[in-house]
């Protein structure tokens, strides 16, 4: 009698190795899953940082043309969008070596908070002086 009740035991205890290996499995590949997930959002992340600081520095370069206009003696400056309070411009306007009539414009956009994540980008632009702008 003892035997009868024995001999499910050894089936029973199969089973329930092979759920625990079908259940590990399952974990890792669950894990894999997850980590693959976060490494996209993180090249999503990167690319939309980038992105931003482009557009950070097409902003400054607009910015120091009209500047220019206004005022021929206009050097640069430095300034935060107010809604991106991780991101900074700086602006240097300098004679062109040769071309008085000429000046380059740097554009230097930062945009994130931390040093892992700041991304930079940089424009030179060089401009034209109309014959027709005052001159200090």
């Amino acid at each position: 009698m003892s035997r009868g009740g024995m001999r499910g035991t050894p089936r029973a205890g199969f089973c329930l190795m092979v759920s625990l290996v079908l259940l590990a499995a399952a974990g890792v590949l669950a894990m894999q899953w997850l980590r693959e997930l976060r490494a996209a959002q993180a090249a999503i992340d990167l690319q939309i940082r980038s992105r931003q600081a482009e557009w950070l520095a097409a902003s400054g370069a607009t910015l120091a043309r009209a500047r220019l206009r206004q005022d021929a003696s206009y050097a640069g400056e430095t300034w935060s969008p107010p809604l991106a309070a991780a991101a900074h411009v700086v602006i240097t306007v300098q004679q062109v070596a040769g071309q008085p009539q000429c000046r380059r414009i740097r554009i230097v956009a930062q945009y994130g908070d931390a040093p892992l994540h700041q991304l930079r980008a940089q424009r030179i632009v060089v401009v034209p002086m109309n014959q027709g702008e005052s001159r200090p």
